[in-house]
């Protein structure tokens, strides 16, 4: 196991030395540096329940063939997933990996996927911040989501060690699988700002509008 974490530990800070043409230790303090989420508003029980009700009636729609569409928010989708958390937290017993929270951050066209967690390398119990720049993209069999950009801590990581990095996080997404799931057979998703307010939104829909129309 020991081996295992030092050899993982390499792949994710020396390996990237030659990318980032830094040291060690600054490579290491990159990787582990905290990271403060810029949130527009802290999740809560209302937005959560907000969340729900529009889930449940965007299904109800959707399994009766009504065309229609949600618009959830940015605070409304991190109460899901704070929620989604809690009714996970201590069922992966046997990763190493201990999930803190997972959050996103609307920007654009894109969804900025932060992920906190602890992993024990060298011996310590280390924080990371594992960031993932992502765009919803139509393909054959549905939607997936295209990353554009990684990051651990601050520290950007290029392309060609993305997959390194996801072997040295783990299964830590497992918790939303079957909301990864769910969403990919979704017919539109739309990253875009409300008309009012001006926040950006994602918005699902039971059906395919016009491009104009979105």
């Amino acid at each position: 196991m020991a081996l295992s974490a030092v050899k993982k530990f390499v792949i994710c800070s020396t390996l990237l030395i030659g990318a980032a043409a830094a040291g060690v230790g600054s490579v290491g303090y990159m990787a582990t540096r905290p990271v403060e989420l810029d949130l527009q508003q802290d999740p809560n029980k209302v937005e959560l329940q907000e969340a729900d009700r529009k889930l449940q009636l965007f299904n109800e729609a959707a399994e009766n063939k009504k065309k229609g569409f949600i618009r959830l928010s940015e605070v409304e989708i991190n109460s899901f997933l704070e929620n989604r958390h809690k009714m996970v937290t201590g069922t992966n017993a046997t990763s190493s990996v201990e999930l803190v929270k997972t959050a996103i951050l609307l920007n654009g066209n894109s969804i900025n996927v932060v992920t906190y967690f602890f992993k024990p390398v060298f011996g310590y119990r280390l924080p990371f911040v594992w960031q993932r720049l992502v765009s919803p993209k139509k393909e054959t069999n549905g939607w997936a989501f295209n990353l554009q950009q990684m990051k651990l801590g601050t520290l950007e990581i290029p392309p060609r060690y993305w997959p390194k990095i996801e072997e040295f996080v783990g299964p830590i997404d497992s918790a939303f699988e079957d909301r990864m799931a769910w969403l990919s057979q979704i017919p539109t998703i739309s990253i875009t700002h409300n008309e009012v307010s001006k926040a950006p939104e994602v918005r699902l829909y039971t059906f395919v509008p016009d491009q104009k129309n979105r």
